[in-house]
Formats: C-alpha cells, structure tokens, sequence
C-alpha cells in the first residue's frame, strides 16, 4: 500500500506487476493510445481502466484522492512520479551517509552485505543508472556505468571490513584482481578464506 515513506519499494512492485502482466507499455507510454476510430481504442481503454483500478486500489485514500482526476493510468503513474521523485535527492544524501558509516563490526561477513545490499538496491531506485537513449548507439555507455559502480560497491564493501578480514582479502588477491575488483569476488574470497582459517585450527586441534 502506497504511503507516504514506501514510494520505491511501492513502485518496485508495480513495475514487476505489470511487467508480469505484461501491462507496462500502457504506464511508461510505449502503448500509444489509439485513435477512437481505431477497432484497438475501445480494448485500449478497458485496460488502461483496469490498470488505473489496481494502481489507486494499492494507495492510501490521501494519495489516491491526489491522482483522482487523471484520465489515464499514465497519467496517475507521472502524477506520482513528480509529488515523490522530487524527494529523491534528500533520500540519496541520507543514503549515502548511510553507507559512508557502514561497518562490519564484528557480524557476520554475510549480514554485513546484505545491509549494504539493501542500501544499493534503495539507492538505485533513487537515483537510478543513465541510460542511452540514442537510437542505434553503439557505445556501450550503459554497461560501462554500471561497471563503474560495481566497482564502487567493491570499494565500499571493503572499506567497511573489520581489520582482520580486510587484511586477508588484500593478502589473498592476485595483480589481476587488483586491476578490477568485482564485488562477488571479495565476498567470495572472504568466506572462502574463513572457511580455510576455521579448518586449519581444527587440524591443528586435532593434531595436538
């Protein structure tokens, strides 16, 4: 239920709602409205009426007496877009500080990403990835911001290692590594590396 304080997750969900019901065209625009000589017009509007009655029925009577006079699905959905996405940036500075004082603190390597996981994805509902929008680029310049911050994610997940992890993952990398640090293979290599330290004390138990 849309509220005042769950705009991305609210949205997050009906974007997969209607992508499931392969209904998002009608919201983002990519489904024009046909002309009312169209034989399509009528179906069209059935379904813009139907989708209209799935958005308002999943936001609090306030926000759905805000939207009340759109006529179209997409209307309500730019209508919500502006009284929210306008808050993004102060939601992303609070992100932000968020993440710059994330640490492990003694939890579990898995727990730990998984909070800043969580602050990611928020985050890349806030203030989400450029895309190219040229028509028949060939640059490429999608993929490489999001490489970009994979990279950044790798950083930020390592600078909030406890000492003794991050000591061992810089020791175990090789020169290649270094060159690109993807943010599975930190993760991957820690627990792989906790798992070979908890082994070695039980042989060296056992040993005794």
């Amino acid at each position: 239920m849309l509220n005042d304080k769950n705009y991305n997750e609210w949205k997050q969900e009906m974007v997969n709602f209607l992508l499931a019901k392969n209904k998002m065209g009608l919201v983002d625009g990519t489904i024009k409205k046909p002309e009312s000589t169209s034989p399509l017009h009528s179906a069209w509007v059935r379904v813009d009426v139907m989708i209209k009655g799935c958005l308002t029925a999943a936001m609090e009577k306030a926000i759905r007496t805000s939207v009340r006079y759109a006529n179209t699905s997409i209307e309500i959905w730019r209508d919500l877009e502006e009284q929210f996405e306008k808050e993004g940036a102060p939601r992303a500075y609070e992100l932000k500080q968020t993440l710059k004082s994330m640490r492990q603190e003694g939890t579990n390597v898995s727990t730990y990403y998984t909070k800043l996981r969580s602050i990611w994805d928020e985050l890349q509902m806030v203030l989400p990835t450029p895309r190219c929008k040229c028509s028949g680029c060939n640059c490429n310049i999608g993929k490489q911001l999001n490489e970009v911050k994979e990279m950044e994610k790798a950083y930020e997940f390592l600078m909030g290692l406890d000492e003794d992890f991050a000591k061992m993952n810089n020791k175990g990398q090789s020169r290649e590594d270094r060159k690109e640090p993807a943010l599975k293979h930190p993760l991957s290599r820690l627990i792989t590396t906790r798992k070979e330290g908890t082994n070695n004390i039980k042989g060296s138990r056992t040993r005794m």
